[in-house]
């Protein structure tokens, strides 16, 4: 399978059967990064999280989030059932996994951005538990 999206006037990303493949242009056949997800089922999605400027890409068993200038992992959720798609809240750090299972995974990491306004109590649950942390650590 075969998909491309622009970015910024000029990236180009690609999923070709089992890996990521990043261009800088459509021109060129060399790709900057290859992104391998290593559990042999196809790349099922791809997008850009604009705000912390990396790539979110998914197979049917794991969704990495890495960084698209330097291939580094950011971070990966794991997943029971086949993952589907995977939809980012524009310019927030939560995200929505359609998967094969009767619920759908929903999953706020706050290091991408905040919480959208409908979902603000996220923030305020991230800072009691951070709060809660700091004091356990003291103790």
């Amino acid at each position: 399978m075969y998909y491309c999206m622009i970015y910024a006037r000029s990236m180009w990303l690609c999923k070709i059967d089992l890996v990521v493949r990043v261009f800088n242009t459509i021109l060129s056949s060399i790709p900057l990064r290859i992104k391998d997800h290593q559990f042999d089922t196809p790349i099922v999605d791809i997008k850009f999280h604009d705000r912390s400027r990396n790539v979110i890409s998914s197979c049917k068993k794991i969704i990495r989030i890495w960084n698209k200038d330097s291939g580094n992992n950011y971070c990966y959720i794991e997943q029971n059932a086949d993952i589907s798609d995977v939809c980012v809240v524009p310019d927030s750090g939560l995200l929505f996994v359609a998967n094969a299972s009767s619920k759908m995974g929903v999953y706020y990491i706050p290091d991408l951005g905040k919480a959208p306004e409908w979902a603000s109590f996220l923030d305020n649950l991230t800072v009691l538990l951070v709060d809660c942390e700091r004091k356990r650590l003291r103790t």
